[in-house]
Parts: structure tokens; sequence; C-alpha cells
């Protein structure tokens, strides 16, 4: 248990000040630059105007509520009938940055170490949780360091009451994440470690480790009960060789930036770790009289130990679920650096507390291009978003050049449309069996989203035309985005433009937005790849011709997938 010890007003302060710098650039930046959570906010989107049977039609989407990872979607539902919801999302991404550092300061008490540690678990939220757009991750790392000393106290003493108390715990992180949830089964075994075998007190320890694992194991059984067709056929396992992950680990703990950025943000990481485990080795300790007492001493840094081994032997994939082994490595990290301070507190010197806090400087200072970059695609985004009609169906296709290394992608910002205007589109969460509304299996169009999907080039005008209103494309090359007007003129007219963002209208007869999928004739039609070609043969052409260039400035040849 952690001694009373002081806490000076600096390190008191510290964990609240980078949790609120991090939390800053959330809510300063029109769209925060996470991958994912145009996915979670569709659904959201969808839950806050559900009974408008123009916005969420009855026949696409249904009720799905009491699945695990769902607390984030009702935190953004209760605030999205008081602000915008894309406020709505940004304030609990907001929240759970400031909470993160807290909760690492909680846990870090628990276990007498400085709390100058809680600054070098901040950047995990600010790193590849973030760019992912994890932020159920997050805010299930924030519970689990929350939650670690009462697990710790519970199976130091258990009783019936703490049962009841540990079992509510468990099904609170099962709704905020269920990776955690078994993350804080795991410790509640690792924490039992050294304890007397009487068989009263063991089964108080085990019956919410039970629980739990009945309690994950039961909702995995719901979840596939309303799975798509997608998930039903996904593959069972999808492994990464070992040196993939040994590359990728300081990418996994801080984000996928230049391989040289990665290194050097782990190794500034690393030194007051260094530092803190140095000084808690010279810590004058009497030894553990026995086995047992010393791996209860190492508790922590074991259940650490275990999930950076999961981290290497997990697969990527275990059937539609995605980022498997990912997600072992943040809690580890989190657990060992502060651990790596435990009874130091009043030995903690001026080199260590500089570096700890250089952390997340350096954290943020590398982030803060990718919030510029969403801030003016997604305001650019916006100014076009009210042309779309409430309740269509629309598909984003990223025709890029993108920015080398950029951390987060527009091509899913279709999730954003659905949010604000409804209907229904490619890439959103609805499509999971855990979202909070959910496709009906029998109405999902898994055809269009398989065939283009990280291929743009495959889009088919005029077949896709038939089955979207309306298509966003994007585009950092303005060349490209004009032979694409040519490339589809005949089956969609150009409405509007603003920055990178081209908003095409169809133009052909359409499917109703809750027609079921469709194959892809036979012959194919022309694929947008197909027409380019034939686009830019006969500019080239006209060139020769005339003498004169056809295309715009600006123009440059760009390699289309």
């Amino acid at each position: 248990m952690s001694p009373s010890l002081s806490v000076s007003r600096a390190e008191r302060i510290a964990p609240w000040a980078v949790g609120a710098l991090f939390a800053l650039p959330v809510l300063v930046a029109k769209y925060p630059p996470m991958a994912d959570l145009p996915l979670h906010e569709a659904s959201v989107g969808l839950l806050r105007h559900w009974g408008d049977t123009r916005f969420a039609p009855p026949t696409i989407y249904a009720l799905n509520f009491g699945h695990a990872n769902q607390l984030f979607s009702f935190l953004v539902l209760g605030l999205a009938y008081v602000v915008p919801i894309s406020w709505a999302c940004k304030l609990v991404v907001a929240g759970a940055l400031l909470a993160l550092p807290l909760a690492a300061a909680r846990f870090a008490d628990h276990m007498g170490a400085p709390r100058w540690t809680a600054l070098l678990v901040a950047p995990i939220g600010l790193g590849w949780l973030f760019f992912w757009g994890l932020v159920q991750n997050i805010l299930g790392l924030v519970a689990l360091l929350s939650v670690l000393p009462a697990i710790d106290r519970f199976a130091s003493q258990p009783t019936w009451r703490g049962v009841a108390k540990m079992c509510g715990i468990m099904v609170l992180l099962h709704f905020v994440h269920e990776a955690m949830q078994l993350v804080a089964c795991g410790a509640l075994v690792f924490c039992t470690m050294g304890a007397p075998l009487r068989w009263k007190p063991m089964a108080l320890r085990a019956t919410p480790a039970v629980f739990s694992l009945l309690l994950a194991y039961a909702a995995n059984r719901y979840a596939w009960t309303v799975a798509g067709p997608r998930q039903l056929r996904a593959r069972a396992f999808v492994f990464y060789d070992f040196m993939h992950k040994v590359v990728g680990l300081p990418g996994v703990l801080f984000g996928g930036y230049e391989p040289y950025v990665r290194n050097l943000m782990m190794a500034l990481a690393i030194m007051p770790v260094v530092l803190l485990a140095a000084d808690r080795a010279r810590l004058r300790r009497a030894p553990a009289p026995g086995l047992a007492e010393r791996l209860y001493a190492w508790r922590f840094e074991l259940l650490a130990v275990v999930l950076v081994a999961l981290y290497f032997a997990a697969p990527a994939n275990i059937w539609s679920t995605t980022l498997v082994y990912h997600r072992f490595l943040p809690p580890a990290w989190a657990i060992l650096v502060v651990c790596a301070g435990a009874g130091v507190r009043e030995r903690i010197r001026l080199p260590a507390r500089l570096l700890c806090a250089a952390v997340p400087l350096a954290s943020l200072l590398i982030a803060w291009p990718s919030f510029a970059d969403s801030h003016r695609e997604y305001s650019d985004l916006d100014a076009l978003i009210d042309r779309i009609e409430i309740g269509s169906s629309v598909v984003v296709l990223n025709l890029g050049p993108d920015p080398k290394y950029r951390l987060w992608t527009p091509a899913i910002a279709g999730g954003h449309v659905v949010a604000v205007r409804g209907g229904r589109t490619t890439h959103d969460y609805t499509q999971s069996p855990v979202s909070p509304v959910t496709q009906r299996a029998a109405k999902q169009w898994p055809e269009p989203l398989d065939r283009f999907d990280g291929v743009p080039g495959n889009f088919c005008p005029d077949w896709d035309f038939t089955r979207f209103r309306y298509l966003f494309l994007v585009s950092t090359s303005p060349g490209l985005a004009y032979a694409v007007t040519l490339a589809v003129q005949t089956d969609a007219k150009l409405t509007a433009h603003q920055g990178h963002w081209y908003l095409f209208e169809s133009m052909l007869p359409r499917v109703a937005i809750d027609a079921d999928d469709a194959p892809l004739p036979v012959p194919h039609p022309p694929s947008l790849k197909e027409r380019l070609v034939e686009v830019v043969t006969g500019l080239d052409q006209a060139e020769r011709e005339s003498g004169k260039s056809q295309l715009p400035e600006g123009w440059f040849d760009s390699s289309i997938k």
C-alpha cells in the first residue's frame, strides 16, 4: 500500500497541467486528427435523431444496446443534447486526455511513486491510440489505472462487500473497453500472488475474476447474434511477424511518425524511467522472506511483463476484431513507468523531474501539425456538408496524394457526414455488432466497401452513382480533381468545391437508400481509374493537336490505386 508521503505543489499540479495541455488542441481544432472518431460519431448522430425516419431509416438501422465498449457513445449522446455532436465528441475526447495523467497519478500515489511518472503516461493518450481514434481504449486505460489500487486492496483483504464492488468495477470496465476489463481481471490474479491458500479468501478473490470472464464470454456470444456479412466471413486470425512488432513498438506507443521521430520519442521517454529505476534500486530494503512475498512485491511489474509478452504473441486480428496485439502495450507501459519509481517519491532528483516534463511537451510538439492538418480539412468539409440532403447515401474517396506519414485519413469522414446529415455511407461504426445503433445485417452494403476500400480507383461511376447520391472527393491535386470531373461528367455533376474537397451529386436514377446489396454487373462497368486513363489520353491528344495545355495550372502526374 502507498506510504503517507508529502507531495510538493509542483508535483500535485503537474498531472493537471499536462492533461489540460493535451486537451486544449482537441478543443481548438475544428476536428481532432483521429481516424476512427467519425465512425463512432455516426452511430451517436443516428441515435441522437432516432425517431426521425428520414435521418435514421429504421429499415436500415436498429437499436443495439447492452454491448461492450458503449460508454463513450452514451457520454457523447448526453452532451449532444446540449452542444453540436462534433463538439460533444471533442469534449469527451478532451476529458479522456485530461483524466489519463490524473488516473496515472492516483496509481502512482498507491505505489508510493512520484506523480511525475504520470507525465510519462500522458503521451500514450496522444499517441497511437489517439491517431487511430481508439478513444474507447483511452477511456478504458483511464478507468483501469483508476481502479488498480482498489483491485490491489481487495486482493489483500477480500470481503463479500469487496466482491460486489469488484464485480461492479468489472461491469464498468466492460462498457468502457472490454480489453481493459480483461487486463483488470489479470491484475486481480497477480495481486493475489503470495496470499495464504485458504479456501474462503481465495473463493472471494476468484469470484470477480470468474464473473468477468463469464461476462466477456456472454457479451461475445451476444455480439455474434447481430454480426453482419463482413464479420461472418472474416479470417479467424491474422499474425504479424516478430520483427514487425519490434520495429513498430515506439509507434504503437507514441504514434506512427517518421521512424527517427518515434524512435527519438521512445529514447526520450526511457531516460527518466532509467533514472527512476536506478533510484529505486538504491533503496535499502529488507529482503522478502520467501518466493511468494517476492512475487507479491513485484506483482504489477509481472503483470506488465505479461502484457508485453501478449503484445508479441497475440494476433493482429481475431475474426472481425482488429488491432488486437497493439492494445496490450499501452497499459504495459503505463504500469511499468509508474512502478519504476515505486517508493522513491522523496528521492526523485531534478534531472528525472525535468525529463518527465519534457516527454509530454515533445509529444505535443510533434502532434501539433496533425491537428493543423485535420483542422484545415474538416473546416473545408463542414463548409460543404449542409449541401447534403438529409438522409442521403454518401461515399468518400480519398485520391490523395496524402502528406507523407499522415497519421489519420479523411477517407472515413463519411461518418462525420452521417452524424450531421443522416443517411448512410460505406465507413462507419454502425456496421459493428457492438454499435449502439447498428445496420441490419440484410441491409448492409459490403460489396462497394470490399471493392474500393483502400483502392478508390475501383469506384465504378455508372454503377455506384445508382446507389450513392453524393460523392465527396478529397484530393490535394487540383489537376486530378479536374480529371475526375471530366471522367464522371455523364454520371454526376460537381456541385461545390472547398479546399481539397469536391462534392459531386449523382444524375442517374438511384435505388432506394434501404435497397439490398447487389453484385457488380457482368461485364464490369469501367472503373474510375479506367475512366481517368481515357480522360488523360484524350487531353494529351487535344494538347498535341492544339499546341496548348488542356490541363489547369497545378496539374501534375499522380498515381491512383
